[in-house]
């Protein structure tokens, strides 16, 4: 399969609005199924003072096509290490979603 149709779809679609893969999660599935990925993660950071940001994420599901984890962690700060710590444990949150580790 040749991804440069299903890329430039996205960069379309991406530029339709800032955010629209994060509030139309059925689209973002679609797109993930069209990669034949299992899972697709949405990011969004909302900025709401200059001394905070929060890094959203939305897990979709593409064969469910559902939400399965909506993540937030904030971010203080302005160094580069911060915001790393940030997508660190963000990573860590959708890992444990995806294997849940049993006792």
């Amino acid at each position: 399969m040749n991804p440069l149709p299903s890329i430039r779809l996205f960069r379309h679609r991406r530029n339709v609005s800032f955010g629209y893969l994060f509030d139309h999660t059925e689209v973002a599935a679609q797109l993930g199924e069209r990669f034949g990925v299992d899972w697709i993660a949405v990011g969004r950071v909302h900025k709401p003072s200059f001394l905070f940001a929060y890094l959203k994420v939305r897990l979709v599901n593409t064969r469910t096509r559902r939400v399965v984890g909506d993540f937030v962690v904030e971010v203080k700060g302005y160094l580069k290490k911060l915001t790393e710590r940030g997508a660190a444990s963000l990573a860590d949150q959708i890992d444990q979603t995806i294997h849940p580790k049993t006792p």
